[in-house]
């Protein structure tokens, strides 16, 4: 099951809508449902081409003080990027438009905030997120994250 958010940008001019270019965020938090749902993301428009901005937000966990949250940060940012990297080259052997575009993006803070903000940031035009996360618990309908965004 996915999650697709269909934003309007009427304030704001968008060369990439100028040449009919969708953008597209794929929130991921490296589950197989967010990895279902960027396969969704990758064959949605196969005849246009696309910008996809892979997007995952991280936070330092419960108890962690402000001032610790930079020692966090720079510890986990090396897992961060491989994993990015990773299925950033993964999502790329999706069979995409030739003149796609593909971008990923990692950011602290909270997931909701996160994609909000890059939302408007890159004009997207349509947020495809799986609804489950990690835990991929089935006794709840939709994820925290999925609900937040």
């Amino acid at each position: 099951m996915y999650i697709m958010y269909l934003l309007v940008n009427t304030s704001e001019f968008c060369y990439e809508c100028l040449f009919n270019m969708k953008t597209i965020l794929i929130p991921t938090d490296f589950s197989d449902n967010a990895w279902k749902a960027a396969g969704y993301a990758a064959h949605l428009y196969p005849e246009t081409p696309c910008k996809f901005v892979i997007v995952h937000a991280y936070y330092a966990p419960g108890g962690i003080l402000e001032a610790d949250a930079s020692e966090y940060i720079s510890s986990v940012s090396k897992e961060i990027n491989d994993q990015m990297t990773g299925f950033e080259r993964a999502f790329r052997d999706f069979d995409l438009h030739p003149e796609s575009i593909v971008e990923s993006i990692a950011r602290y803070g909270m997931t909701s905030a996160v994609i909000q903000n890059l939302a408007k940031e890159q004009f997207a035009d349509v947020i495809i997120m799986g609804t489950r996360g990690a835990s991929a618990d089935r006794s709840i309908v939709l994820g925290s994250n999925a609900i937040d965004a």
